[in-house]
């Protein structure tokens, strides 16, 4: 009967070094990179990318308020412009009464 040969249990890391050490001879570097990435992803980037999810919603609503603003002024300048002619008309006219007759 042949006996297989099994290696010895790997010791269990207690520093993170250790863990790194192990996770590169055990898995590889591309396991470790991957590992890596994903602990990268989920602490920082994750985190960042719903913080501007909701900016940019925000930022969407504030845009969208602002166009009805400009809509209504606009509205309201349309209304306003033969007032304003009307206005100018009658101001020039009292402006040449004011002045009399010339000579």
């Amino acid at each position: 009967m042949t006996r297989i040969q099994t290696s010895a249990p790997s010791p269990t890391p207690t520093s993170l070094g250790d863990l790194f050490k192990v996770a590169s001879t055990s898995y590889g570097p591309t396991a470790f990179g991957l590992v890596c990435f994903l602990s990268i992803w989920f602490a920082a980037v994750k985190p960042t990318l719903e913080n501007n999810r909701v900016d940019t919603a925000k930022i969407q609503l504030i845009s969208d308020k602002l166009m009805e603003a400009a809509q209504v002024q606009n509205n309201t300048a349309q209304l306003l412009k033969p007032i304003a002619e009307r206005l100018e008309r009658l101001a020039d006219r009292l402006d040449l009464h004011s002045k009399g007759p010339t000579r």
